[in-house]
This record gives C-alpha cells, structure tokens and sequence, in this order.
C-alpha cells in the first residue's frame, strides 16, 4: 500500500503508517494525540429564555354547540338502547308466559275432551232427541238416464270483434296482478 493511504491502517489500537517503498522496514507508530474533550456551555438558570407563544386561539361557539348536540345525540343512542333492553325483557318474560299458556291449553282441551264419551252422546241422542241410526232401506240411490254437462254463463256480452277478445283477455290477465 502507498503512504496515502496511511489514514485508513488501523492494527489494534495504534495508527501505522505503511513504508512499502523501504522493502522490509517495519512501520513506525504514529504519535499518539490526546483526544478532544468538548463540554457543553452550561446555562444560566437565571438567564432563560421564555420560548415565545402562539396567539391565543378562541373556541368558535359553533364547535360549542356542534359538541353539546352531538352529546345530547349520544345520550339519546344510550337512552334508546336501555328502552330496547327493557323491552327485550319484558317480550322474554311474556314468551315464557305465552308458552305456560300453551301448555295448560292442551291440558285443558285433553281433559275437557275427555268428559265427552261417546255412548252417553248416542243414549242421549236416542232417548232425549229421538233419533235413530240409519238403516239400509233409508239410503236412497239416483240414476240419471242423462249425462253429466256443465254451462259456463258468460256476462251476456259475446263480440265476435279481435279488438275485443284482446282487450277481454289483458283485463283478464290483469286481474291476477
């Protein structure tokens, strides 16, 4: 390496400069210096400085009042939303009391369709009313000799006119919209 580059050798903790033109010479070290200390200035505590301030900045009555309404919009929100919990209990508790209700329903019906039985209901048919159960000679059979044919009976008004059947039939189709 040439001489110029002697700033950039650093072996351990000395500097060394390199004698490559002399052959085989050894380095000489270079001179140690003392290294350079810089203290802070230390400040005055009675001399400081009062950084200077911006103008005081006033609070617009709009944001004010742009605040408070949106306040009041959240009191609102919370207020609404203790109604709907309420609410949401009161609909729980009369589910619960809608389906007792169901229940004791059908029990009710079971029983009360209980106490009808069937034998008394035909004694009394036949005792108190009078009736009597069919027998084979009261069912009566029809024989019509003429064929079964249905008439359809339109609203008296029968046009041969196309204009006509299309209108009929759009109202007709109308009907079922």
């Amino acid at each position: 390496m040439d001489a110029r580059y002697a700033d950039d050798l650093f072996f351990g903790e000395e500097e060394y400069i390199d004698y490559g033109a002399y052959g085989n010479a050894v380095p000489k070290p270079l001179p140690k210096e003392a290294p350079e200390v810089y203290e802070r200035p230390k400040e005055n505590a009675a001399v400081r400085t009062v950084p200077k301030t911006a103008p005081r900045a006033y609070v617009s009555l709009l944001a004010v009042v742009g605040f408070v309404f949106i306040v009041i919009l959240e009191m609102i929100v919370v207020v609404s939303f203790v109604k709907l919990t309420s609410i949401s209990s009161d609909i729980y508790e009369l589910n619960e009391q809608l389906t007792a209700l169901e229940k004791e329903n059908k029990a009710l019906t079971i029983a009360y369709e209980s106490t009808f039985k069937l034998e008394a209901i035909e004694e009394y048919a036949e005792n108190i009313l009078g009736m009597e159960k069919e027998s084979l000679g009261q069912v009566k059979y029809l024989d019509s000799q003429y064929e079964d044919h249905a008439v359809i009976v339109g609203d008296g008004v029968e046009s041969g006119s196309i204009l006509t059947k299309v209108k009929n039939f759009f109202k007709g189709f109308a009907e079922y919209f």
